[in-house]
């Protein structure tokens, strides 16, 4: 073989060589094909609903708080409800009543998952046995929510407890109280009280309404719904005060005011009641709950410890004063008594009491009655103060007294 005929050799054996070493190409038609996504993968899904099934929203009610129950057996209960609220605004603003001071602040959601953020306060000093600063606290602590038939559930870090609310009625009158500031006297002239006197607007959570319209006390049902308000008809007991002058045509004209209800507004601590052409009828601010010491209470119903409460001996009075100074004292009907008490919270304990010992032999039944009462009173574990009204349970809840403020 000549050089040339092997040196074409050679390069034909290279070309052959160097094909075999290539990777084999994959035919087009075997290419794999992009994946399809279905539609309904794609659409975006709807926001969780909230976490109950109820249909309830943390926005559109204003929340009071009735207790919290801690998981070590404690708990916490507030005496006047309506004092303690919270409302979640749309906007993600939260804004909480916490006693006599308002707090602001945000919220944010994410599921069930809640973290309320708690910013500026006012800082007036709220009467003794506020839990005020410890529903701030809580609310600051929380961290979800879920809803419990009509009630708002919020349950605390750590698993420590849980926050119970209940939406406070939009009507904002069932268990409420009022004073009267001014009325129309149907002379086209919304005038204010005369000097000397009080009337008092109480709607109660019985549909009933009823009050003192200066001279007699008066009482009748009403209905409420969204802002319309029906009052009546109205019925009074029938006494003639003479003084101061002019009370008895105040009477009068404030009651068939009150009947011409149809609808009403409650804004910040203010009632207006208009008629149907929206005239002013009535207005009145909100009665500023009573305090348990340096207030004077008349007993109208004790424990009898037979299982029943029931009302005093008629012509008997019975007296019951907590001092600021942890002491306790009034006339049970015959003798006077005193001792010593101690409150937290919502939690009063009422000590040994020492009494007088005078013998009444009138009315009938006086000093059995009076041994009865003392007993409930030292029966006390908790007490609650609505409107102008105390009253006190034992450990068991059972009622042991029930008094009225005397203003």
């Amino acid at each position: 073989m000549t050089l040339s005929k092997l040196f074409v050799t050679l390069l034909i054996v290279a070309g052959l060589l160097l094909t075999a070493c290539q990777s084999p190409v994959t035919p087009a038609t075997q290419a794999p094909q992009p994946t399809q996504v279905s539609q309904a993968a794609q659409a975006p899904q709807p926001a969780p609903p909230a976490p109950s099934g109820t249909g309830q929203q943390l926005a559109g009610n204003v929340w009071k708080w009735t207790t919290t129950q801690m998981n070590d057996g404690s708990s916490r209960t507030p005496r006047d409800p309506n004092k303690y609220l919270i409302e979640f605004l749309a906007d993600g603003r939260v804004a909480v009543q916490a006693d006599c001071n308002r707090v602001s602040g945000t919220y944010t959601v994410n599921g069930n998952r809640l973290a309320i953020t708690l910013g500026p306060s006012t800082l007036v000093a709220c009467p003794p046995g506020s839990l005020g600063d410890e529903f701030v606290k809580q609310l600051g602590n929380i961290r979800s929510y879920f809803f419990k038939g009509e009630n708002l559930i919020l349950e605390i870090k750590m698993d420590s407890g849980s926050m119970i609310f209940a939406p406070s009625a939009p009507a904002g009158l069932p268990g409420t109280s009022w004073e009267v500031i001014s009325y129309n006297n149907g002379k086209q002239a919304v005038v204010s009280l005369l000097t000397g006197t009080d009337i008092s607007l109480n709607f109660g959570t019985d549909r009933q309404v009823s009050g003192n319209a200066g001279c007699n006390t008066y009482s009748g049902g009403y209905q409420a719904s969204g802002n319309a308000l029906k009052v009546g008809p109205l019925v009074s007991t029938q006494k003639a005060c003479a003084t101061p002058a002019g009370v008895m045509e105040q009477e009068q004209q404030y009651l068939a005011a009150l009947q011409n209800s149809a609808t009403f507004e409650i804004a910040g601590d203010t009632l207006t009641i208009r008629d149907a052409s929206g005239a002013m009828q009535v207005v009145a601010k909100a009665s500023t709950p009573a305090g348990l010491p340096g207030t004077s209470w008349k007993v109208t119903m004790y424990n009898n410890g037979k299982q029943a409460v029931v009302g005093l001996i008629a012509y008997s009075n019975v007296t019951l004063d907590f001092s600021a100074q942890g002491q306790v004292s009034g006339n049970s009907g015959c003798n006077t008594y005193s001792g010593a008490y101690e409150t937290n919270g919502d939690q009063l304990k009422v000590g040994q009491l020492a009494s007088t010992r005078m013998f009444c032999d009138k009315p009938a039944g006086v000093m059995d009655q009076e041994q009865q009462y003392l007993a409930a009173l030292q029966n006390a574990a908790t007490y609650e103060i609505t409107g102008s009204t105390l009253t006190v349970r034992d450990a068991g809840g059972a009622m042991q007294v029930v008094a009225t403020a005397v203003h």
